[in-house]
């Protein structure tokens, strides 16, 4: 679940007891090409709210309700930002939430004590975007797949995205130092085994993806894949 829509929700049961709350789904795809009858279904969407709020709580003003929701009907950034297939409207008496769904359903109206959230708890479980991170023996990338789109992510100079850039031209390990150069090719001094003295390169490369990734995620949030590369090749999937 995006972070900020973690956090929105949230703070909503947080508030739970600064009820009661309205909520309103309504269908915002391909807005711009349909505006004035967005508009007309949110003016019907906040009567029928007042009719529902005047039934389950009738001793709850609705003026503060409907000051917040009217506002966002003549507000040209709301609809101009709010284009995707669904946009769930939470409000109470204080504050009004927005949230972007990706899952379109029927516009429906909710009342209740509590914060209507089921839908968009239903909306998230529906969508299952991840980070991948391919993997070889000396290279590393980062995709973001989000509604099915695999796209590469441009990391930073910073980022051990080949062995190379994380451990520089001379590796060490254990006891054996090697240092490569293009006219001679690898040379190799001191008393490990170079299998092992490349064990341990490779264990060093494999601990800073691992430190820099893990840093990443815990900022995103999102579930992270892992796709190992073969051995013997060190290419990497480029996204068309």
């Amino acid at each position: 679940m995006d972070i900020m829509v973690k956090n929105d929700l949230n703070d909503l049961m947080q508030q739970r007891d600064a009820g009661p709350f309205i909520a309103i789904y309504l269908n915002t795809e391909a807005v711009l090409n349909d505006l004035a009858r967005r508009r007309l279904q949110l003016k019907q969407l906040i009567d029928e709210a007042q009719t529902q709020l005047a039934q389950h709580f009738p001793k709850t003003d609705f003026t503060p309700f409907k000051i917040q929701l009217d506002n966002l009907i003549d507000d040209n950034a709301f609809w101009l930002q709010h284009t995707g297939p669904q946009t769930g409207l939470i409000v109470n008496a204080e504050s009004l939430r927005r949230f972007d769904l990706q899952i379109p359903t029927q516009n429906h109206v909710s009342v209740n004590s509590m914060p209507p959230i089921r839908p968009i708890l239903a909306d998230r479980q529906q969508q299952f975007d991840f980070d991948l991170l391919a993997l070889s023996e000396t290279a590393m990338a980062l995709y973001h797949q989000r509604q099915g789109d695999f796209v590469e992510v441009e990391l930073p100079a910073d980022a051990p995205v080949t062995m190379k850039q994380a451990l520089g031209e001379e590796k060490r390990g254990g006891d054996l130092n090697f240092n490569s150069s293009p006219a001679h090719g690898v040379n190799y001094h001191g008393h490990n085994a170079k299998a092992e003295e490349r064990a341990v390169d490779q264990r060093n490369y494999y601990l800073q993806v691992d430190q820099y990734i893990r840093e990443r995620s815990q900022q995103s949030q999102r579930p992270l894949v892992l796709m190992g590369l073969p051995n013997q090749s060190s290419d990497l999937p480029k996204t068309q």
